[in-house]
């Protein structure tokens, strides 16, 4: 029996935090921040080669547009120098967190995929195909196969759908009380305290910065602590759906069997 990962979730997390950490401090030694700069001005200084000699029978019009691209290469070198303290941990920590969210969708889908293995009938509930032909049953062949066809379609359908619906429409559905998804109240004080009133609205927000960061090519943050923030957030979020999949269909998830086998180990 498949177990609920989230071990594997929270370590791919963690591991992402780290990576930008890392690298953003890296990238505060001197000498490291002096390489990352020549290597970007080698760049934009190949470029700039094309275009210092300007040939004298091309059209005014050219020679125009290639001055006046060749200056915008020399102002972009120049503010290199300038950003590349903020723009590389900017682009760090925002990819970053892209990526935290990518983990997040992964756990959300297969979560749903081994619930699916072990209810089956929660297929009912769910399918966008609810009437099937008899060719398309015969087609199939075999109840495996049919089953399988209608599991592999509503994971299709389920990530496309946006963050909020992808809990509205699907794991409502099945019978979770949402809310527990983003109760806090098994943590530390200081964490109830710190995300009081971060729920399914603020998750949705989330992935709002996500969209910004990746088709609008917008810095929707500008700290670590930010990306520690959402890092948490997320993790809190899987370990209370383990342990919710885990009451309500009786699935192992990896925390419990982890601690099971150490406490029988010792």
């Amino acid at each position: 029996m498949r177990l609920i990962p989230v071990n594997t979730y929270v370590r791919k997390l963690l591991s992402i935090y780290i990576y930008a950490e890392d690298i953003i401090n890296l990238l505060k030694i001197p000498k490291i921040k002096s390489i990352l700069i020549q290597q970007k001005l080698s760049v934009l200084d190949d470029v700039l080669s094309e275009y210092k000699i300007i040939p004298e029978k091309v059209p005014p019009f050219f020679q125009k547009v290639t001055k006046e691209f060749k200056r915008r290469i020399e102002e972009l070198v120049e503010e290199q120098k300038e950003r590349v303290e903020e723009f590389y941990p900017l682009t760090i920590i925002n990819q970053s967190l892209s990526i935290m969210c990518s983990f997040f969708e992964s756990f959300l889908l297969e979560s749903l995929d081994i619930i699916f293995n072990n209810e089956n009938r929660i297929l009912i509930k769910l399918s966008q195909q609810k009437d099937i032909k008899l060719d398309k049953i015969i087609q199939l062949g075999t109840y495996d196969k049919l089953i399988s066809s209608f599991k592999e379609k509503t994971l299709f359908y389920f990530s496309r759908e946006s963050t909020k619906d992808k809990f509205k429409k699907y794991y409502k559905i099945i019978g979770f009380d949402i809310s527990k998804f983003f109760d806090m109240s098994r943590y530390t004080e200081k964490v109830q305290t710190k995300f009081k009133g971060w729920d399914l609205k603020k998750l949705n927000a989330i992935f709002d910065e996500r969209h910004k960061i990746v088709h609008d090519q917008q810095y929707s943050l500008a700290s670590l602590d930010e990306l520690y923030d959402r890092m948490q957030f997320f993790e809190k979020i899987i370990l209370n759906m383990s342990l919710e999949i885990t009451n309500k269909f009786n699935i192992p998830n990896e925390l419990r069997i982890r601690t099971k086998r150490k406490s029988e180990s010792e």
